[in-house]
């Protein structure tokens, strides 16, 4: 097990943010005791394991391991579990280990493989650790759509570039847009470009190798974390605007507000068309447009929502 832990201790030289003493000394615990139970396999199923069990020994007890704050809650667990920079550190970590040969067979990567960390069968274990029924799930979710007259809308996949050139993976991207200009079938493509150019923009004038190791890139499946690069800008069309993210696996949801929203609303403007509701299933995004039979619906509305249903939410 030495390998794995190595691998996934060292993923913080990878991050801007260091990991806390307590995610450390939780990391060590889980792969120690993974380690006990029977020959340690170099592959995504124990990596998604020691993961999940780490961050549900935080959950349960992190005062008991440092004596510091409160564990934090439950949707900011889920947070940092989707965040890109998180996942991308496991991955490249692991094919670093592989390709000097560390892996082992028994199910494992061989050498020269690319294992991944996958953040679908992560949520699900964490949610078996924390006795949470995918029924119990869908009822909570289900009831925040009932209570704000929602619907959910696929908007796609596929688009064009500038040059007619067909992208794939753009359902981030389309769905933002749907969820803008709305559900009645109006044209969202041209938006979603736009939206597409603008984030990734300034996704790189943040992490400008990003296009090197293939993070960003016209086919390149986008990730809710990039949100926060275009609404820190306050050039950024995204500036006086917000995006809600509700996740349908975790009941959980994350809202990214741009650095001019909250102002632009004490101003008086009109939440209805700065508000973008998102539905996450697994590996594809889609738009949450209103009812015929809806009316306007604001952050506020939104929020109260989630705590009516017990969903959990971090602001971004």
């Amino acid at each position: 097990g030495e390998s794995l832990r190595t691998s996934l201790l060292h993923t913080e030289a990878s991050l801007e943010v260091q990991y806390d003493a307590p995610v450390q000394v939780a990391l060590e615990r889980s792969l120690r005791e993974v380690g006990r139970r029977g020959a340690f396999a170099f592959n995504k199923h124990n990596v998604v394991q020691a993961v999940s069990e780490a961050y549900q020994s935080l959950t349960d007890g992190r005062d008991a391991l440092c004596n510091q704050e409160p564990a934090p809650p439950r949707g900011e667990l889920f947070r940092r579990s989707s965040s890109i920079d998180f996942r991308n550190a496991i991955a490249e970590s692991l094919r670093e280990q592989a390709e000097r040969g560390a892996a082992t067979t028994n199910g494992a990567s061989r050498p020269g493989s690319s294992p991944t960390f996958d953040r679908d069968d992560f949520v699900h274990a964490q949610l078996a650790s924390c006795g949470i029924s995918q029924q119990r799930v869908g009822q909570m979710t289900r009831g925040v759509l009932d209570k704000l007259r929602l619907r959910v809308v696929d908007a796609g996949s596929t688009n064009r570039s500038e040059n007619d050139a067909k992208m794939f993976n753009q359902c981030f991207y389309l769905s933002l847009a749907r969820s803008c200009i709305g559900g009645a079938g109006r044209p969202h493509q041209d938006l979603a470009l736009l939206f597409k150019r603008s984030i990734e923009q300034a996704v790189l004038r943040k992490h400008p190798d990003w296009a090197r190791t293939e993070q960003v890139g016209e086919n390149v499946m986008a990730f809710v974390d990039f949100l926060q690069f275009p609404m820190a800008e306050c050039s950024s069309v995204f500036a006086d605007m917000a995006a809600v993210i509700v996740d349908s696996l975790t009941a959980t949801a994350e809202i990214y507000k741009g650095v001019d929203f909250d102002a632009q609303t004490d101003r008086g403007s009109d939440q209805s068309g700065r508000l973008m509701l998102l539905w996450y299933i697994p590996k594809h995004y889609q738009a949450l447009c209103r009812r015929q039979d809806s009316g306007r619906i604001t952050l506020d509305d939104v929020i109260k929502a989630f705590e009516q249903e017990g969903i959990q939410y971090v602001t971004i």
